[in-house]
């Protein structure tokens, strides 16, 4: 019988999580709050550390859906204040502070077994980061959500928050013919007045990386020989929803991860799922 869940499995979220220091341009071509690479890095990190403790944790790890309660951008900090006869001042990129929850969909975790996966995911998060800032939290907040009706009584618990999910269906149309960037600030909905906003807004987003060079070898560096390999930022579309939505869609389509199977050598590209 389906709990109405992704999978059919258990989602586990970290309500009213904080980030003081989120940076809001670490993409070159896009600005704002943490991008979908962010997202599928922190998942694939926690994943990892869950390997110590549990064996196989990391691929039943499914996607990271990101649930937004506040957004609060805020200058960079003068880490080297000048004066007037010195040099000027050193600032950091802009930042922001953000309010969050998290949740992680999963695969193949059942209810029984759902308490002590959550204990060994609570211990992966402790210190870790998100868009360069640290994650603060209470720890042992975490929660198992074990069907739909637990997901939409935690939502009603917490403030207002937008989720950041793949877009409907029914944007612009891009192909053969079509201008590429005259199809991008459609879809966002400039000229459109407010059409664009009754589902929610359409935001670029960086989903990955396309290598542009073979990865080399390169010496010299303070950490000795290190591969690298140059490459150029991909940019697509998501859309943010408000979050009791989502999860009356059941989280589809809110999940992000890092795409597999049938992706070329040298691509990088994350998905909602």
């Amino acid at each position: 019988m389906s709990n109405g869940l992704p999978n059919d499995s258990c989602v586990f979220a970290f309500p009213e999580l904080t980030a003081d220091e989120v940076e809001t341009t670490s993409s070159t071509l896009v600005t704002g709050a943490p991008q979908p690479t962010a997202l599928v890095g922190l998942l694939h990190a926690v994943g990892r550390d869950m390997e110590r403790d549990s064996k196989g944790s990391l691929e039943r790890l499914e996607g990271l859906v990101l649930a937004v309660h506040s957004w609060h951008p805020h200058p960079g900090i003068a880490r080297h204040p000048g004066d007037r006869k010195g040099p000027a001042p050193i600032l950091d990129a802009p930042k922001a502070a953000m309010e969050f929850t998290l949740f992680v969909t999963t695969r193949d975790v059942s209810a029984g077994e759902a308490p002590g996966f959550l204990s060994v995911m609570d211990r992966a998060l402790e210190a870790r980061r998100i868009s360069g800032s640290q994650v603060w939290r209470r720890v042992g907040t975490g929660r198992v959500l074990k069907d739909a009706a637990a997901a939409k009584r935690l939502v009603s618990s917490l403030p207002f928050a937008s989720v950041l999910c793949a877009p409907d269906n029914d944007l612009p149309p891009n192909g053969p013919g079509v201008d590429s960037m005259d199809a991008l600030l459609r879809a966002v909905g400039f000229g459109r007045g407010g059409a664009a906003r009754e589902r929610g807004w359409v935001v670029p987003v960086s989903i990955g990386y396309r290598a542009i060079a073979a990865a080399s070898e390169m010496r010299g560096l303070r950490g000795g020989a290190t591969r690298h390999e140059w490459v150029e930022e991909i940019v697509g579309l998501a859309q943010w929803k408000p979050l009791r939505a989502a999860v009356e869609g059941g989280l589809r389509g809110c999940a992000w991860r890092a795409r597999s199977g049938d992706v070329p050598p040298g691509l990088y590209v994350a998905e909602a799922i």
